[in-house]
């Protein structure tokens, strides 16, 4: 543990001074320059059996320079599990980690009415920040979702976009030569989000797609901001986006079934909408759209009822396996996906609310698909700033239903003059044991990987 610490806090200073042994002497540059130190300490509140470390530095340098505007927004970070295996709070290292993501690293020439950006870009789009709409075309780190602070979640993809501005309206053209993927949970690890059935094995190494012509993702955007209490954007496009369809082949029978997972990025027709409405000063109303016209989902060569029944019955399992040994396309079929959020924004009292809806349909189910139905959520937030801004609470929830499973996130931020900012917080998941073959994230499957933790930022530059 000591090496960790000795290195990390060793990188950080190196880092500090590089940034300012780099910084030009000469007029013929500008740079903004910020490096951010933060150390987390994460303690598990089911039976106090696990504690992770993640120390991390991010360094965030924009530079102008030959009339070109450079961006570099990189992130170094590191965990430490350690775990409790006798129940005797003897603590041992489990598992080590260290990680380079890169948020931004792009060129960016600017006209008077033409923006071009090249390079890896954090591609946030739609009016809600955490809609559809941008969790789809953007990319973000998921290897350890829950424990990620928000602001740290998006990551960078090899993209190439241009910005037209239309008077006060924005015409956007976006190109990628390939889905770039998210970095997902490591199998067995605590955020490992696919379940296994007791009678069977998974096996699943995450590759990238190969590139290819038919990989080519492009998609256009309008956004229409003339009017005062009111904007809106459209969208259409050919995109897969950074989040894989799951299919998978049976390969072996025996002793034991072994199913061997594949991850499919299929660039489709997309179309999507969002808007934003200011009916008055203390709301907000938000919502937002996107339509996948090809979207593909697991769908079984027998019934829904015969899989689960088959998990009780060896003879019935026995008769369904030459099924999945003759079904072709990885077990999956194609239909419209549709995804939607309502929300509401109000401040009261100095506080500023947030309630919402999600609803993602489909509309070709039937009793071979392993979905049986549409997904609902409900979504609550709250937040307020006191102390002359220095003390932050939030708030965060989820709700899903059918079945019903849920996520809070209690936090609170102290921040001193821009120079440092402690924050301690608490996640809390449960709900309902889903079906066997649920094929969505379920909050109760991190039931007993609840945490509460304490983050120290120090904003070095």
């Amino acid at each position: 543990m000591f090496r960790f610490i000795l290195k990390f806090f060793s990188f950080s200073a190196f880092s500090i001074l590089l940034h300012i042994l780099w910084l030009p002497k000469t007029g013929l540059a500008q740079v903004n320059q910020s490096v951010t130190l933060l150390n987390e300490l994460t303690i598990g509140t089911h039976q106090s059996d696990w504690i992770q470390w993640n120390p991390r530095i991010r360094s965030t340098t924009k530079t102008s320079l030959f009339g070109f505007e450079w961006i570099a927004d990189v992130s170094l970070s590191a965990g430490v599990l350690l775990h409790d295996e006798t129940g005797s709070q003897a603590f041992t290292k489990h598992s080590v980690r260290e990680r380079i993501s890169i948020k931004e690293l792009s060129i960016e020439k600017r006209w008077v009415a033409i923006d071009l950006k090249v390079g890896m870009l954090n591609i946030q789009w739609g009016l809600q920040a955490d809609g559809p709409t941008s969790q789809f075309f953007g990319r973000a780190d998921l290897s350890e979702f829950t424990m990620t602070d928000e602001e740290d979640l998006p990551l960078g993809q090899p993209a190439l976009q241009s910005l037209f501005y239309l008077g006060q309206n924005q015409l956007e053209f976006l190109l990628t030569p390939y889905p770039y993927p998210s970095p997902l949970p490591e199998r067995g690890s605590k955020w490992d989000f696919i379940t296994e059935p007791e009678q069977a094995n998974i096996d699943w190494n995450p590759k990238r797609p190969p590139w290819g012509i038919n990989q080519l993702q492009f998609a256009i955007r309008f956004g229409y901001k003339e009017a005062l209490t009111w904007q809106a954007e459209a969208i259409v496009g050919r995109w897969a986006g950074s989040f894989p369809v799951f299919g998978f082949e049976l390969t072996e029978t025996t002793p034991q079934l072994l199913f061997t997972l594949k991850e499919r990025y299929t660039p489709d027709w997309v179309a999507g909408a969002s808007f934003e409405w200011l009916p008055s000063s203390q709301w907000i109303v938000r919502s937002d759209h996107i339509f996948r016209f090809n979207r593909q989902h697991l769908q079984l060569p027998f019934t829904r009822k015969e899989a689960l029944e088959s998990f009780s019955i060896p003879f019935l399992a026995s008769s369904l396996i030459p099924q999945l040994l003759n079904s072709p396309n990885d077990h999956l079929a194609k239909g419209l996906q549709s995804s939607h959020t309502l929300s509401a924004e109000r401040i009261f009292s100095g506080w500023t609310f947030t309630a919402g809806v999600a609803l993602t349909a489909y509309t070709n189910l039937n009793e071979r698909t392993l979905r049986k139905s549409n997904r609902n959520s409900v979504l609550f937030s709250a937040r307020k700033f006191a102390f002359r801004d220095r003390l932050q609470l939030n708030l965060n929830s989820q709700w899903n239903l059918d079945p019903f499973d849920i996520r809070i996130h209690p936090s609170s931020t102290w921040q001193s003059q821009d120079r440092w900012a402690i924050t301690a917080g608490v996640q809390v998941f449960g709900g309902e044991e889903p079906e066997p073959l649920f094929p969505d994230l379920s909050y109760y499957t991190f039931r007993e990987s609840g945490f509460a933790y304490i983050r120290f930022i120090l904003f070095a530059l």
